[in-house]
C-alpha cells in the first residue's frame, strides 16, 4: 500500500514541482547601461496595441538612449522574441518517474526538477522621416532555465537579464554609428504631419515582409531542432531496450545456473 501512495505522489509532483514558465515579455525589467543619448530623438513606431509593451518601448530607448530633448527626427521599431526548446521536460519526466518521485523530493535540497532552454533574439529599426530604413541591429542568444522547489520558476526576471545584455550591445553599436545616423535622419528632416501617413504605409510594408521572411526561416530552424531531439531520443531509447534486453539475458543465466545447480 505504502509503494503505490508514494508512486501516486511521485506521478503527480512531475506535473506540480518546479515547473518553467513561458517569460512574460511585457513584464520585463530592461535597464540598459547605455545614457550616452547620442542618436537623435525618434518616435515609438507602435502606437497601439498593448499598453504594457508600448510603455516598455518606450521606457527603453527614452531611458539613456535618444536624445529626447530634440525633434523627432524619425521613427524606431522594436522587437523582442523569444521560443523554448523544452526538450530537457521528458527527461526530467522520465527521471521522476523511474525514481518513483524520489528525484523530484530532491527538489527540497535544491536539485533540479525541471528544466528549459530558450532562444531570443533583439531587434532595432532605425528609419527616417519618410519612412525609409537606416539602420538595423539584432542580436541572438539562448539560455537555459533550471528550476527546483525554491529557485527557478521567476523565467521573466532570468529572460530580462539576457535581453539587456542584448541592448546593451545593439546601443553601443548604433552609438559607434551615431554620427551616420544622426546625420541621415538630418537629411530628411524632422518628422512633419504631411509625411507621417506615406511614411507610417512604407515601413509596415517593410516590416509585414521582414517578419515574414524571418518567420519562416524561424520555423525551419525550429523544425530541424525538434527532429534532432526526436532522433536523440529515439537512440536512447534503443540503448535502454538494449540494456534491459542484456539485463534480461544476464537474469536468465543466472537462475538457469542456480537450476542447474539445484538439480546436482
Amino acid at each position: 500500500m505504502k509503494k503505490v501512495i508514494f508512486f501516486i505522489f511521485g506521478v503527480i509532483s512531475i506535473f506540480f514541482i518546479g515547473c518553467v514558465s513561458a517569460p512574460e515579455s511585457e513584464k520585463m525589467q530592461l535597464i540598459p547601461k547605455a545614457k550616452s543619448q547620442e542618436i537623435l530623438n525618434l518616435r515609438n513606431l507602435t502606437t497601439s496595441g498593448d499598453v504594457e509593451y508600448i510603455q516598455q518601448d518606450n521606457k527603453l530607448m527614452k531611458s539613456g538612449f535618444l536624445n529626447t530633448s530634440t525633434e523627432e527626427y524619425g521613427y524606431f521599431y522594436t522587437s523582442m522574441h523569444w521560443d523554448w526548446q523544452d526538450y530537457g521536460k521528458s527527461g526530467w519526466v522520465y527521471l521522476g518517474a523511474y525514481t518513483l518521485g524520489v528525484w523530484d523530493l530532491l527538489g527540497i535540497i535544491g536539485m533540479p526538477t525541471d528544466s528549459a532552454s530558450f532562444d531570443i533574439r533583439s531587434q532595432l529599426f532605425i528609419f527616417n522621416s519618410n519612412g525609409d530604413l537606416i539602420k538595423s541591429y539584432a542580436k541572438n542568444g539562448e539560455f537555459t532555465q533550471r528550476t527546483s522547489w525554491w529557485y527557478g520558476h521567476n523565467t521573466t526576471k532570468t529572460a530580462a537579464k539576457y535581453f539587456t545584455k542584448q541592448w546593451d550591445e545593439i546601443f553601443g553599436l548604433a552609438n559607434a554609428q551615431s554620427g551616420e545616423i544622426n546625420q541621415a535622419l538630418k537629411n530628411a528632416g524632422a518628422i512633419t504631419i504631411e509625411k507621417d501617413k506615406e511614411a507610417q504605409g512604407k515601413m509596415q510594408n517593410y516590416l509585414g515582409a521582414f517578419f515574414s521572411s524571418q518567420g519562416a526561416s524561424d520555423r525551419a530552424t525550429s523544425q530541424r531542432r525538434k527532429q534532432a531531439a526526436d532522433n536523440e531520443a529515439a537512440s536512447v531509447q534503443s540503448i535502454n531496450s538494449s540494456i534491459q534486453g542484456i539485463g534480461s539475458g544476464v537474469q536468465q543465466g543466472l537462475q538457469q545456473a542456480g537450476n542447474a545447480n539445484q538439480s546436482r
